[in-house]
Order: C-alpha cells, then sequence, then structure tokens
C-alpha cells in the first residue's frame, strides 16, 4: 500500500513539474533508455521517441509552443498497490489548458501510462482524448 501512495505522490510532483516548466525535475526519474509515445500525426510531435534525451527534446518543444500548460490530474492509478520500487504501471487521467503565444487557449483531456521498473520510468505512453484539438494546439489542423 505505501507503493502505491509513493507512486501516485511522484506522478501528481512529475505533473507540477511540467506546470512549473522543470522538464529535469519531470525526467529525474526516468530511466536514460525510456521509451515516449506520443499520439497523433502532428510532424516532429507524434510519434515514439527513444531515450530521456529524445525525451528531453521533446518536451522542451513541448514548452516553447505554449507558453501557458496547466495540467490538472484527475486521477491517478496504479496497477500493484504493494510494488516498492519495483516493476509497476501508473496511469493518470488529467485535464489540460495550453495557451499559446497569440492568446490561444485549447482544452484537453488524456491519459499518461507509465512503466516502471525498479523505480525508473521506462516507457510512458500518452492518449490524447481530442484528436482535433490537439492537431489545432500543434498548428496542425
Amino acid at each position: 500500500m505505501i507503493g502505491a501512495i509513493m507512486a501516485k505522490r511522484k506522478a501528481r510532483a512529475s505533473f507540477e513539474c511540467l506546470n512549473r516548466r522543470d522538464i529535469e525535475g519531470f525526467l529525474a526519474d526516468w530511466a536514460e533508455d525510456a521509451h515516449m509515445i506520443h499520439p497523433g500525426d502532428v510532424p516532429g510531435i507524434s510519434g515514439e521517441m527513444e531515450g530521456k534525451e529524445a525525451a528531453r527534446e521533446w518536451l522542451q518543444k513541448f514548452l516553447d509552443r505554449f507558453p501557458g500548460i496547466a495540467f490538472s490530474l484527475t486521477s491517478v492509478c496504479v496497477e500493484n498497490i504493494f510494488a516498492f520500487g519495483g516493476t509497476n504501471m501508473v496511469i493518470a487521467e488529467w485535464d489540460i489548458v495550453l495557451n499559446g503565444h497569440q492568446g490561444q487557449e485549447w482544452r484537453n483531456r488524456g491519459i499518461t501510462v507509465s512503466s516502471v521498473r525498479k523505480g525508473k520510468v521506462m516507457q510512458v505512453r500518452n492518449y490524447i482524448f481530442d484528436a482535433e484539438v490537439h492537431r489545432q494546439a500543434w498548428g496542425a489542423a
């Protein structure tokens, strides 16, 4: 049970790092060979990122694109409530408000599924609920 509480706290803290635009804080628990998958068909944004450095570059693009970012977690679930520093899956459901450089605002919802091994994030898969809003926000609509 303590493992689940700690995993939920880390997930919430990670999204708070994004809200503060703290890439290094967000990536602090990622393995060097972590794998990130971001949905959609937006060139340069959607697809698979191999390694922590590729995730860092993607996050920098994200922060550069949106001067205003506000994640609100609505739910955090942990697959194995007894895992303490072991293998686990953490699922975070979130709402997001993004602001563009010209004052635009986009709202969306999504889920992030993180696979953790020995306390390190190994894989992150993002799922976006409204693909059209996602495309518009990234200028691909």
